[in-house]
């Protein structure tokens, strides 16, 4: 195992850029089997002026300059191993492969994976709706990786998610004094709600909030900070989706008033389990011989009654 591998523990030896780079170095002649660039080379993708490098792009999504904060750290040295070790964890995401425009079947290909991370969408991750994901293997080997140098890593998950579960029964809850037959119903009080909630988040939450960056300090390592960040961005993909659906719900052109009447009278009906069948089959069936005008060969049944649902 390699010094700076992800698996790999710390040692009483100095760890510095120029043994990182002469790591990668070693690793990309056995790799290629040619001779590799130049140790300046590997030290441009961890830092450079342009500020594209690694660490660059790590203290802009952090929002810190993280080597200064490992160099205050209570044990320096084992933070800035720490460093190098996710450095070179995000060199083999980032830096080495090809470019997603130039790719053969089976190549490895570059992702961008810090810039990813600053946008939050559900392509960024797997979810439970689909089996494809533009960058969900990519995330979740991250992820994992990640999660295995923190010791207590499934406490974060779960205090983070638990956290978003009761801000999604929130927001939710707005949403019923917006688009529901509660606002409908009683558009005064609605309002009153709704002005309410706004207050109290903005004097409440937001006043105490800090809007940009937060701070990053030592009291957490390098990677219980990136993996937090990790955890937040999971959970602000599938936020992110959700808003979306519902504002595009709220931009949707209001239907007359016809069809409200129409379609808030029939909200109540079920229909029931024996009837289930019936309307799965008529749906499936083939229309072959059927025209539109054409009256169904079963009508299915609607029930009041919950008990038949």
């Amino acid at each position: 195992m390699a010094m700076y591998d992800i698996d790999s523990n710390y040692k009483c030896e100095k760890h510095t850029y120029a043994s990182l780079c002469q790591e990668l170095m070693y690793e990309y002649e056995i790799k290629t089997g040619e001779v590799a660039p130049s140790e300046e080379y590997f030290r441009y993708k961890i830092k450079n002026a342009k500020n594209n490098g690694i660490i660059n792009k790590l203290n802009r999504l952090l929002g810190t300059d993280i080597e200064k904060l490992v160099s205050q750290a209570p044990e320096p040295e084992v933070e800035r191993f720490n460093l190098l070790k996710l450095v070179k964890l995000i060199y083999y995401i980032e830096k080495d492969g090809n470019a997603k425009n130039t790719q053969k079947q089976d190549d490895n290909v570059r992702v961008l994976i810090t810039d990813i991370l600053k946008k939050p969408r559900l392509d960024n991750i797997k979810t439970e709706y689909t089996e494809k994901s533009e960058y969900g293997d990519c995330f979740e080997n991250l992820f994992l990786k990640v999660k295995s140098q923190v010791s207590d890593a499934e406490s974060r998950i779960s205090k983070i998610e638990a956290m978003n579960e009761y801000w999604e029964y929130t927001t939710d809850m707005v949403f019923d004094y917006v688009i529901t037959d509660k606002a409908l119903d009683n558009p005064q009080e609605a309002i009153q709600e709704l002005e309410r909630i706004h207050r109290f988040l903005k004097e409440r939450v937001l006043a105490r909030l800090v809007i940009d960056n937060p701070p990053v300090t030592y009291e957490k390592s390098i990677f219980e900070n990136f993996l937090d960040l990790l955890i937040s961005h999971r959970v602000l993909c599938s936020d992110m989706d959700r808003l979306n659906i519902n504002y595009r719900i709220c931009e949707i052109k209001e239907p007359d008033k016809k069809y409200v009447e129409l379609f808030r009278s029939r909200e109540g009906y079920e229909i029931s389990r024996n009837n289930i069948k019936i309307l799965e089959d008529f749906i499936c069936r083939e229309t072959d011989g059927y025209s539109d005008a054409a009256e169904p060969p079963v009508r299915c049944g609607v029930s009041h009654q919950s008990g038949q649902a």
